[in-house]
């Protein structure tokens, strides 16, 4: 074990990454870390394999980064069990490759439904074990994709995401869990699955109204 990795969390904000093209493994296992690097210039980066792998602390804000030229997130949030930022904003339009990406990122539940996924070939575990993840990601274009096993297993998608999803892309990625064809769940006008528009309508019966 690496006990100096594994404790660090000095302070980065004012370093130059203007040049850096990879940040390979930069933070794994730190469990620690948690410092502010929301400023650090990343347009040059091509690679966030396993960045924030195992570095179970970290929920710091990177939702400024410039990722336009990131090809791989492979493991980049694996095991980071805390993260749970926003980076529905990133740019992800030369992402390939999104293996383990969030796999066993137990709190992640951002928002990344508008991602562009047009280049993505890989979709390895990528939710696997990310039991808080919940949302729907169904318009994501998964059409170039060839390697998806385990890509949602064990995942928090409750049964209308499942069904969207599945129905979305059951054309292309041929090893879906072919039990979510059968869910016949709908969101109700409170936007709850299966609900019965209560969590969202007063007390005289309006959706969304203010009587209490």
């Amino acid at each position: 074990c690496n006990t100096a990795r594994a404790n660090f969390n000095e302070d980065l904000s004012g370093w130059n990454t203007s040049s850096v093209t990879s940040l390979y493994s930069t933070f794994r296992s730190a469990r620690y870390f948690n410092s502010d690097i929301s400023q650090w210039d990343t347009s040059s980066v091509t690679t966030l394999y396993s960045t924030f792998g195992y570095a179970s602390s970290f929920n710091s804000d990177i939702s400024q980064w410039d990722t336009s030229s990131v090809i791989s997130l492979h493991g980049t949030f694996r095991t980071a069990t805390s993260f749970n930022s926003d980076i529905s904003q990133w740019d992800t339009s030369s992402v390939e490759l999104l293996e383990h990406t969030f796999n066993s990122a137990t709190s992640f539940n951002s928002d990344i439904s508008q991602w562009n996924t047009l280049r993505l070939e890989s979709l390895y575990t990528t939710f696997a074990v990310a039991i808080s993840f919940n949302r729907d990601i169904s318009q994501w274009d998964v059409s170039s994709v060839t390697a998806s096993d385990n890509v949602f297993f064990q995942v928090g998608l409750d049964t209308c995401n499942k069904k969207t999803i599945y129905d979305s892309w059951y054309m292309a990625i041929s090893n879906l869990d072919s039990s979510w064809a059968s869910y016949s769940s709908y969101r109700d006008v409170c936007g709850e699955c299966d609900g019965d528009n209560s969590t969202c309508t007063d007390c005289n019966g309006v959706v969304h109204g203010t009587s209490e």
